[in-house]
């Protein structure tokens, strides 16, 4: 079995394990995220936040949701 190791669950990393995971064989490969956070923050979304365009609850997520449940 070969592992995969993605260093940090930002915006990309969150996107290439998703990615990878529908990629990669299951039974060659598994897949491991670290991150120092549990909470998955939408950077990009910040800027919307003043003006009404989205609610704290789009840009923060618990960042297990997040991620190929393999």
């Amino acid at each position: 079995m070969k592992n995969l190791v993605i260093l940090g669950a930002g915006t990309a990393g969150t996107m290439m394990a998703n990615h990878l995971a529908r990629k990669l064989s299951k039974k060659e490969w598994e897949i491991t995220i670290v991150d120092q956070h549990k909470t998955h923050y939408y950077q990009p979304g910040f800027l919307f936040l003043p003006f009404d365009i989205y609610k704290t609850s789009q840009v923060k997520k618990k960042g297990a949701n997040l991620f190929p449940k393999r």
